[in-house]
């Protein structure tokens, strides 16, 4: 119980006296019970991933020596969500499959809908997303058919992720906020919580930043009771990043800074590629381009952070000098983004993508990418990105010599950057607008849009 409230800390210690019990009396079958519980516990409260990978795989061992079909299918599962969650695919997805084939096996159906939600969540993680949500509805199915509300809720969440990702922004946000009906029916604020960050994602998406950020900060109040370390620090690095996106930088540090070190690497590459992003904004190329080396120098690295660590990188380079290799970069960013299956990512990396071509000389190519991406922003409602998309396609038909469509396009930047600032709070909008990158923006805009 302590456990499913997120009192990690608490369950831990009864789980060491249960373990201490068990063992006195020689039961086997309660001390691997108690072993993945353990494993658990560790993974999801403390972080220790290298402690839950060894509970986890000591109780695989002892289920198997003794013939508990059952218990070894469960800790797979376990042994795979503490390599998934320390940033080690090959490994989790080994575990995965194999606690899948075992379930089949020994036709154990409970056991088989919880290997199918985490082939889905590792699938969503590294690029798959059709089959992503394959495979979490094949065992979402049988969750809700059994009336297991935790279990529905978790394999919510994934479909809801997995809608975003195909930029199905309406549907994700009814399974978010069916998903946060359930915790609240169930009284589990692990659960709402993780819904609360989902909508923040979906707000993000959208460009309505300020309420991304709200979102964020509820998310992790109630991660943080719980004690979950790892979704808190996920909160508290979402947080950051809409931080430097609303110019709010020294907000950003401050986040980064209470997130901390940590022994994840997908955490640990996330937190250093929102540094990269944020000195990229502030014209600190050097920076940005260190920081993006490092997180490609990851082993095991998401899609997501791959594309993004990739056009951070590439900025850099042209920036500073490299424009060859920049737009090389960039080029490899956007077929990676394009095969992804993720609406968002490959919008996104379309426009960093356009400006470089833009900054390189490449007028028809830049304008072509720009419009693309604009077309998606347009669809998903997000002002912010798709005034920007409209000021690259400005650029590039002025590089064409295009005047009369550069200025039409630069009109349309403006109306959207106008409409942005009346939906936005007044402080959010001057620190957007003091943004030493959107500054350069501004200037180009004022240029383009006032030309004869």
């Amino acid at each position: 119980m302590a456990s499913r409230m997120g009192n990690f800390g608490e369950a831990r210690t009864l789980l060491g006296q249960a373990l201490d019990l068990s063992t006195h009396i020689g039961s086997i079958s309660q001390q691997i019970q108690v072993l993945l519980q353990l494993s658990y516990a560790e993974y999801r409260g403390a972080a220790d991933y290298a402690q839950a990978q060894g509970d986890a795989a000591k109780a695989i061992e002892m289920a198997r020596v003794n013939g508990l079909e059952n218990l070894t299918t469960r800790g797979l599962v376990d042994l795979g969500n503490a390599y998934f969650l320390k940033g080690d695919a090959d490994e989790a997805r080994k575990a995965f499959t194999q606690s899948l084939e075992y379930a089949r096996r020994f036709h154990s159906e409970r056991n088989e809908a919880r290997a199918m939600l985490s082939l889905g969540s590792l699938a969503m993680r590294y690029g798959d997303v059709d089959e992503a949500i394959r495979d979490v509805q094949e065992g979402l199915v049988w969750y809700q058919r059994g009336g297991y509300q935790r279990e529905t809720a978790n394999g919510l969440v994934l479909l809801a992720r997995a809608q975003r990702q195909k930029g199905d922004f309406t549907a994700a946000l009814q399974s978010f906020d069916q998903q946060m009906r359930l915790g609240n029916q169930m009284a589990d604020p692990s659960v709402v919580a993780l819904a609360q960050q989902g909508s923040g994602t979906v707000l993000q998406a959208q460009g309505r930043l300020p309420e991304a950020l709200a979102a964020y900060h509820q998310a992790y109040e109630a991660a943080h009771k719980t004690g979950d370390q790892l979704n808190s620090a996920y909160d508290l690095l979402d947080s950051a990043e809409v931080y430097w996106r609303l110019g709010r930088y020294q907000e950003a540090r401050e986040s980064l800074g209470e997130a901390g070190p940590s022994s994840s690497r997908a955490v640990a590459a996330l937190a250093d590629q929102t540094r990269a992003e944020m000195a990229l904004s502030q014209r600190d190329f050097r920076g940005a381009l260190d920081l993006s080396q490092r997180v490609l120098a990851q082993p095991n690295l998401g899609i997501d952070l791959t594309v993004a660590a990739k056009c951070t990188l590439g900025a850099a380079k042209i920036a500073t000098g490299a424009r060859a290799e920049g737009l090389a970069v960039l080029a490899e960013a956007a077929q990676v983004a394009e095969k992804s299956g993720t609406a968002q990512l490959a919008a996104e990396t379309r426009l960093s993508y356009a400006e470089a071509l833009l900054v390189a000389g490449e007028a028809a190519r830049a304008r072509d990418s720009a419009l693309a991406a604009q077309q998606w922003f347009a669809g998903a409602g997000n002002l912010e990105a798709e005034w920007r998309s409209w000021l690259v396609a400005a650029g590039a038909e002025n590089g064409l010599g295009h005047a009369v469509k550069s200025r039409e396009n630069a009109q349309k930047a403006a109306q959207l950057l106008a409409s942005l600032q009346q939906k936005w709070d007044a402080d959010n909008c001057k620190t957007y607008l003091g943004r030493p990158d959107i500054e350069d923006r501004g200037k180009q805009l004022a240029k383009l849009a006032a030309a004869r």
